[in-house]
């Protein structure tokens, strides 16, 4: 498990995209995390490192970012203690949301899960699994 080769790529342009105004959108999907997770597990020294580089480029693209730009920071799944995902475990599904802004946020007031409905299924996953056949 590589952690470095894709988040030195996406660090390689980050820092000039982030200011400029030709895009509405901008998408960064970092790996190393998740890599450090499955090659480590997520309570090893490596994925601390990880982590670290992570908050240290958040601080410096909010730093970049405009008055009217909304960062959102947020994961595909979480990581059971084994560094495994893709199971139905409250460890594998949760995930994180961060949002900020140079503007104040405002957010009703309710849970985001309440606008995102994932019932479980007889299987046990939140979510059918789709067989092409």
């Amino acid at each position: 498990w590589d952690l470095h080769t894709v988040d030195d790529g996406i660090l390689a342009t980050l820092y000039d995209e982030v200011p400029r105004r030709d895009h509405s959108l901008l998408v960064a999907h970092f790996l190393g995390v998740d890599h450090a997770g499955h090659r480590y597990r997520p309570d090893h020294p490596q994925m601390e490192q990880k982590l670290r580089q992570m908050d240290g480029v958040l601080r410096r693209v909010a730093g970049l970012m405009r008055e009217d730009d909304l960062l959102v920071v947020m994961g595909d799944h979480g990581m059971s203690a084994e560094g495994d995902h893709g199971g139905a475990t409250p460890e594998e599904v949760a995930a994180a949301l961060y949002l900020s802004s140079k503007r104040k946020l405002t957010l009703p007031e309710r849970r985001l899960a309440d606008f995102f409905a994932s019932p479980v299924h007889r299987e046990g996953s939140r979510y059918r699994q789709a067989d092409h056949r």
